[in-house]
């Protein structure tokens, strides 16, 4: 048998050889039709179902373990089974991950890994992370860890006065049930890249023999004149969409590549060590804040205000909440403030026009970028409205605005990130405190009962009346994106 032979021909060769197994024949066929891959459906349903169906169902899955991927590749629609191997993940009751990422010694420029490793109980929500943080003054990886008991989590520092020696230091906080932690969402985000515009496999590899695709793309990443090109190499099982490895690089301009880091062994369900996640303070330690005076952590809302006051940080800018409307379109708000200006920002928003230019405010983000971006489309803003707050720190100032696509854009799955791109309306300094490079995580709008509840809820609570401007509706809002893209179709 060659690779030469049509596929229904390996086929029956393979089923001939193997004999026949009723209940094996029910199995594929069941599994058949849950893959998406068209051209395998058709022949391999064929084949079962005519005279070879006794035996045929051994040789498809033969045909799978010897010829592997050389055949489904084809599909444009890549046979991997994601939704079990989420499961699987949430299932787990523990993960073990190590891995390291690059330094360069201050004094030596020397390149430096320094390993990381994490263990976590999920069943009982307990984690514990080491991580090296740099070198110490002798040189030697000075180590840190975080460790959750499920009650407390035992947070480790340290400080050096003026002159004297490092501190080492702990504080304790307590759990918050309500913002547990979701450890597998940044692995299901790994997952994701096979989807990424722009990502290729470029090749396969066994990690415990396990076979794994490696999946590889580049995209920018930064904003304003900070802008460095990232590589990411995941390595992704081709049946369970398991993620056995992670590489990533980044270079600025025309320099060489520098890997920044590798995660390298992912492992589900193993054994925990005994008191790996005690609470108990290491000798030598400063007890900062004890478990009985521990509180659950504060989240505070952000507020670019805050720290204008100083010469070191005149320019602040923010984009969120973000929402994606179900025609592509992005709506979202955001803020900038100069803390050499007056506090009153209201110049900026007189004589605007709904679909109009954007506020000239301090840093105007203008537009947002997909990336990768294989298809130079750029997300242009538009001006929607305003809102504004008296809060107890003073009067504050936000731009509603509309993002529409120059052309066809990605689908929003398919797009690893969307960079924010801004222009400086001042010529006073570039020296911005708050470096927002990405879009957040947006709120998807599929209805109209969506658009009343979040984006105008998100409207009303950051306006003085606690109510929406009124001509902000579902409807008016995709009319006005329906014709702002034909305009830039055009």
């Amino acid at each position: 048998m060659t690779f030469k032979e049509p596929i229904e021909e390996r086929l029956e060769k393979l089923a001939q050889a193997i004999g026949s197994d009723e209940s094996m024949v029910e199995k594929v066929i069941a599994h058949i039709n849950a893959e998406p891959i068209a051209e395998f459906n058709r022949i391999a349903r064929r084949i079962i179902m005519n005279r070879f169906t006794k035996i045929a169902a051994a040789a498809v899955i033969i045909l799978i373990v010897v010829f592997g991927m050389t055949f489904l590749d084809k599909s444009s629609v890549p046979a991997y089974g994601m939704n079990d191997a989420l499961y699987l993940l949430r299932q787990a009751k523990t993960l073990h991950i190590q891995g390291w990422r690059v330094t360069r010694n201050e004094n030596t420029s020397k390149v430096v890994k320094l390993p990381f490793e994490y263990w976590y109980d999920l069943e009982n929500w307990r984690y514990r992370k080491d991580d090296a943080r740099g070198l110490d003054e002798n040189g030697e990886i000075d180590y840190t860890s975080d460790v959750c008991d499920g009650e407390y989590i035992m947070r480790e520092g340290r400080y050096k006065p003026h002159g004297g020696q490092w501190h080492k230091t702990i504080n304790f906080e307590k759990v918050d049930p309500a913002r547990k932690s979701n450890i597998h969402g940044w692995l299901e985000w790994y997952s994701r890249l096979r989807k990424i515009e722009g990502f290729y496999k470029i090749g396969r590899d066994i990690i415990d023999g396990e076979r794994f695709d490696i999946w590889e793309g580049e995209y920018t990443y930064g904003v304003g004149d900070n802008i460095s090109i990232h590589k990411l190499q995941t390595w992704l099982s081709p049946t369970t969409a398991e993620v056995g490895r992670i590489k990533s690089w980044e270079k600025q301009g025309n320099d060489e590549w520098r890997q920044r880091r590798e995660y390298t062994k992912f492992e589900r369900n193993v054994s925990l060590p005994p008191g790996i996640f005690r609470t108990e303070p290491p000798d030598g330690y400063e007890i900062q804040t004890t478990k009985e005076t521990a509180t659950v952590k504060v989240w505070r809302k952000r507020d670019i205000y805050e720290g204008t006051q100083f010469n070191y940080a005149p320019l602040n800018y923010w984009v969120e909440p973000v929402f994606l409307l179900k025609d592509g379109s992005f709506l979202a708000c955001w803020q900038s403030v100069d803390a050499k200006e007056s506090r009153d920002q209201s110049i900026y928003f007189k004589n605007l026009q709904v679909g109009g230019d954007l506020p000239k405010l301090p840093v105007e983000v203008f537009a947002f970028s997909p990336e990768p971006n294989l298809r130079d489309v750029r997300f242009v803003g538009f001006h929607i409205t305003h809102t504004e707050k008296e809060t107890e720190k003073g009067r504050r100032w936000y731009e509603w605005s509309l993002y529409i696509p120059d052309k066809q854009p990605p689908e929003p799955n398919t797009v690893l990130l969307y960079r924010l791109r801004y222009v400086l309306n001042v010529d006073k300094t570039k020296e911005i405190r708050l470096k927002q490079t990405a879009l957040p995580d947006w709120q998807e709008i599929k209805t109209e009962d969506d658009f009343n509840t979040f984006v105008l809820g998100a409207m009303a609570t950051l306006s003085d009346d606690g109510k929406a401007p009124k001509n902000v509706t579902y409807e008016n809002v995709l009319r006005l994106a329906e014709q702002i893209r034909k305009s830039l179709a055009q």
